[in-house]
């Protein structure tokens, strides 16, 4: 066999194996095709909401804002741990709850979610005595003198 013949069945063969690799990427395109065609689309599942708590409002309240201080008076029995989170402390003679001014913003956010009904009363006077009060220039841990009292001992010196 001569270079020439040689060269060209190496060239025959050659078409041959292209003519299968053109026949296989044929196949392969219309399977591509007919996949596409039939592919179910991918679903993300989507983040579940959280549920907002349901609040259940209780009780009729009246905050009055006084000069010195906030009174909270009314059905607050069900509502107590809401005052105490701010400090507040039942007054028997108020019937109601007396906690400072700073809070009254949030105090009366919490009870108009918390509460049935929020009457607002400002009132310009002072509702603790000024007696009760502790003097500006004088710390809770100072004890004024009038205040002062003898201790009694049980020893027999």
């Amino acid at each position: 066999m001569s270079k020439s013949q040689l060269i060209l069945t190496k060239i025959d063969d050659l078409n041959n194996r292209f003519d299968n690799f053109e026949s296989l990427l044929k196949t392969l395109i219309e399977k591509v095709g007919e996949l596409s065609k039939n592919k179910t689309k991918l679903t993300i599942p989507k983040k579940r909401k959280e549920k907002a708590k349901k609040v259940i409002k209780l009780g009729n309240v009246v905050l009055a804002r006084y000069s010195d201080v906030l009174l909270v008076t009314g059905d607050t029995y069900a509502r107590k741990a809401v005052l105490k989170k701010y400090m507040a402390r039942w007054k028997p003679d108020q019937k109601g709850w007396t906690l400072n001014l700073s809070h009254y913003v949030d105090l009366k956010e919490d009870l108009e979610t918390y509460c049935e009904s929020v009457e607002i009363e400002e009132k310009n006077e002072n509702l603790i005595p000024k007696s009760d009060k502790v003097p500006a220039n004088q710390s809770n841990d100072e004890v004024p003198a009038n205040i002062m009292c003898e201790i009694m001992s049980d020893d027999d010196d």
